[in-house]
């Protein structure tokens, strides 16, 4: 739009006419058809004066053609007359034949139509009902199966806990409470433990004494 604008603008500065400001600017609002002169620009001067001769008829051809073309007119506005007439009848042999018998046929259609909609509905029914009674069955057992592997695990968490309880029960003799907190404290106390010992390369603990000392590294084998 704006490209067309410009050109416009430069052909009328070629000219030399004076346009419009909103052209100078190229507005949006300006639109221009393609292959149509603006029609603010003025006529050629080749064309200011022309005035168009009329086309040259012959008198007798004129005549049998407005003859023709009246009796085209006539013919095609009987056949538009019959075809409305046609159309009348029609729509009035259809009201008394619905007033007569059509309002029976329509209703026997209706009453067949009934019929055969609750046949279809009572067996869509069975079908579904067949499906719903499979799928609730389905459910049920895979119910059944999930509710039996539960049972299973908390049966299995109750012996493992169970065989905890046991076990602290077990060796609870040897907790420390408060009535025998002192005399194993002392039993602490008296008992001394030295984990400054050598061992060798497997990982055997050696005694203190010189000669076990001795015995036990001759008889690691050699690296």
């Amino acid at each position: 739009m704006a490209s067309a604008c410009v050109r416009t603008c430069n052909s009328l500065k070629s000219l030399n006419i004076v346009y419009p400001l909103s052209l100078r600017v190229c507005n949006s609002s300006v639109i221009s058809v393609r292959w149509r002169k603006p029609r603010w620009i003025p006529k050629t001067q080749s064309k200011l004066f022309y005035v168009r001769k009329p086309t040259p008829r012959d008198e007798e051809e004129n005549k049998m053609l407005m003859q023709k073309y009246a009796n085209y007119r006539t013919q095609m506005k009987a056949i538009r007359s019959y075809f409305t007439k046609f159309v009348q009848e029609e729509k009035q042999a259809r009201k008394e034949y619905d007033k007569s018998v059509g309002i029976e046929q329509e209703l026997a259609e209706v009453r067949l139509s009934i019929e055969v909609n609750a046949q279809w509905n009572q067996e869509s029914a069975n079908i579904r009902e067949a499906r719903e009674l499979a799928e609730a069955q389905k459910s049920a057992k895979i119910k059944a199966i999930k509710d039996q592997k539960q049972k299973e695990k908390d049966e299995e968490q109750i012996a493992e806990l169970q065989s905890r309880i046991d076990n602290n029960i077990k060796f609870s003799e040897k907790f420390i409470t408060q009535e025998n907190m002192d005399e194993e404290i002392e039993k602490v106390l008296d008992s001394r433990k030295d984990f400054n010992f050598p061992i060798n390369r497997k990982g055997q603990r050696l005694t203190r004494g010189k000669t076990k000392l001795k015995e036990d590294i001759s008889s690691e084998p050699d690296a």
